[in-house]
């Protein structure tokens, strides 16, 4: 297990991030706001966690409060990031950022799952 926030870089702490690792699958979940402030402590988090060894990445953002367009440009560019490295992306949506991933089209993508139980989870 590892984690990571936001707290002293840039203000109060805004984002939460819990990772999980088990044999070639790795779990982020995050909790709090993902916004423009702590867009860059979750990507940094995605390039660690995508290695070579990495067959399946989640993202769950059930526990988020508040998403705005700069967490949906980090997750297309996680997307992107697993295509290049071979590796299955799973992004679990939550009730508080589901209408904006209904707003940018990102509700047809295959690798966006609507809660946990669509994971097996």
């Amino acid at each position: 297990m590892f984690a990571g926030d936001t707290a002293g870089r840039r203000g109060p702490r805004t984002l939460r991030i819990l990772g999980v690792a088990s044999e070639g699958c790795r779990t982020l979940i995050l909790s709090g706001e993902l916004d423009l402030s702590s867009t860059d402590d979750l990507e940094s988090m995605i390039n660690q966690v995508c290695a070579p060894d990495t067959r399946l990445l989640t993202i769950d953002l059930s526990r988020l409060t508040f998403m705005d367009c700069a967490g949906v440009h980090v997750l297309v560019g996680a997307a992107a990031l697993c295509v290049k490295n071979g590796c299955e992306l799973r992004v679990v949506d939550g009730a508080a950022v589901r209408r904006l991933l209904e707003l940018t089209g990102l509700r047809a993508e295959p690798w966006l799952h609507g809660d946990a139980s669509a994971l097996g989870q």
